[in-house]
């Protein structure tokens, strides 16, 4: 028999075997319970093609209207059930967090080496040793360590915007990955051409489209990987060998730089040192707790590399777009912090405007918006439906913020959503953008720190407008975004501004 007949054969048996999975499990649950609704499956396909191909996270918005807040899909005989409503979230998140705190097993993310970072891996115990050492870190109480850092990075933003505010683009890429390198790694990253930039850009560029539904078919035929590269369709193996390397180095290099530096008397503490200094004291720097430490460490930067700058990215959007916000941002600043120094997070308690919107920024251009999927570690029931055991789950993020019946006008960037009527802040946060349950992002605390600390000293030095074209006509700026796992704003022109010389004149005279 020729190897091509077998490989043919093997992928037969392999698709025979999904539909009868399927054909068996459907039998099993349709004369007592049905899936919750969604469109109709094609026979053998299923829902493969209804799939979205772009902004999936406002088709399932769109869709519960038709179908409700928890829809059901069947790609190849594997379910995938989408969560559209903060009540269903919390239902199954927090309190069926047994059942719904596993994530799904992903060929693509095991062959690119993502199935190791906290976030993706199962929940185990290895997982729950790096959420306590995460907690120690990076928890609330913890995080204000390094906040002289992020003053510092933030300072460092706006000068370079300041020299060149036409690339504000690409600065607040520097910017999120240098904050992120210096308080994890205590790493200057000079330029965008740094090493780790690059290493960044192109590790998380894979894993954005690992993550989407419906991306990779191996995903759902995980025997494909096990066949040879040269068959047509196998171009997903040569991506994940060339992602693989990159995701590697993303996360041993800056761990052992790290080492180097504090056998060489390091200059200021940051995330890994202090973690590789607990495990000394302890004597328990052992190779278990270096993979501990490198998994939260990799993490952390990851976790920050993109999503910050997106987060800085959408709040001068929401700023360009709606300037009414910019000006009363501006004047709580300027009353609270004068005009003789820049702010920092002393005035944080004072400025509750800029912490609504913050907290807009968040809820209007969410950077993950669709939540990292789970997988039911167990048949369940909810609310009459069946959700199998191995179903992936996913939070639609982006819909619950953007829910009409939650928030009026959700289009709209409005800080005073989140101000009760004598400008306090209100107790509500749109938590949904870190995720939810047991799996909630663990550096939610560094990350809002950072964007607000990046935001309130934009918002000190510059003012942003519409650009204007050669003939002096205003050019027009819409609120469009990237698709993928992380949706940052799209490229567009606005002009950056010092607000008066004696804010460019704190710029260049600025020191910690």
């Amino acid at each position: 028999m020729s190897l091509l007949l077998s490989i043919l054969l093997c992928a037969v048996a392999g698709i025979a075997l999904v539909l009868t999975k399927a054909y068996l499990q459907r039998k099993r649950v349709q004369s007592v319970l049905s899936f919750p609704p969604g469109p109709k499956p094609l026979p053998v396909l299923g829902n493969m093609l209804d799939v979205p191909k772009k902004t999936a996270w406002k088709t399932y918005a769109a869709w519960s209207k038709q179908f409700g807040d928890i829809i059901h899909l069947n790609i190849l005989g594997e379910h995938i059930v989408i969560i559209n409503s903060v009540k269903i979230a919390n239902d199954l998140f927090e309190k069926r967090v047994n059942i719904y705190s596993d994530r799904p097993i992903v060929p693509m993310l095991e062959l690119t080496g993502w199935h190791l970072g906290f976030s993706l891996m199962p929940y185990n115990e290895f997982w729950k040793k790096q959420k306590r050492m995460f907690h120690q870190m990076l928890g609330r109480e913890h995080v204000s360590r390094y906040n002289n850092s992020m003053v510092r990075k933030a300072h460092a933003l706006v000068q370079r915007v300041l020299d060149n505010p036409g690339d504000f683009y690409d600065h607040a890429f520097h910017w999120s990955t240098d904050s992120t390198m210096a308080t994890v790694y205590n790493y200057e990253v000079a330029s965008k051409d740094d090493r780790y930039v690059f290493i960044a850009e192109h590790a998380l560029g894979f894993l954005a489209k690992c993550l989407l539904p419906g991306a990779f078919l191996v995903n759902y035929l995980p025997f494909l990987q096990h066949l040879p590269d040269w068959l047509p369709g196998m171009a997903f193996k040569r991506l994940a060998t060339t992602c693989h390397k990159y995701t590697v180095e993303m996360r041993d290099v800056p761990y052992d730089l790290t080492k180097k530096q504090m056998t060489e008397g390091i200059p200021e503490a940051c995330v890994t040192s202090d973690l590789i200094d607990k495990a000394v004291l302890k004597g328990e720097l052992n190779y278990e707790e270096e993979e501990l430490i490198k998994g939260v460490s990799w993490t952390a930067y990851a976790a920050g590399y993109d999503t910050t700058a997106s987060s800085v990215l959408s709040g001068i959007l929401g700023l360009l777009l709606f300037p009414e916000a910019q000006r009363k941002a501006q004047a709580e600043i300027d009353s609270v912090v004068g005009s003789d120094r820049l702010p920092d997070f002393r005035d944080r308690d004072a400025l509750p405007y800029t912490a609504a919107l913050l907290r807009e920024v968040l809820r209007w251009g969410p950077v993950v918006p669709m939540a990292l999927p789970r997988r039911a570690a167990e048949d369940d029931v909810y609310n009459g439906y069946y959700i199998p055991k191995g179903a992936t789950v996913f939070g639609n993020s982006w819909g619950m913020l953007h829910n009409e019946d939650t928030f009026e006008d959700p289009e709209r960037f409005m800080p005073e959503r989140w101000l009760k009527s004598d400008g306090t802040l209100k107790e509500d946060f749109p938590i949904q953008a870190f995720g939810f349950g047991r799996r909630l992002c663990s550096g939610r605390h560094m990350a809002t720190e950072n964007v607000w600390m990046a935001l309130v000293m934009i918002l000190s030095v510059f003012n942003v407008s519409k650009a204007k074209n050669e003939a002096g006509d205003e050019i027009p700026v819409t609120a469009e975004f990237s698709d993928g796992w992380i949706c940052r704003p799209l490229p567009f022109k606005c002009a950056i501004t010092p607000r008066n010389p004696d804010t460019a004149r704190l710029v260049r005279d600025f020191s910690p």
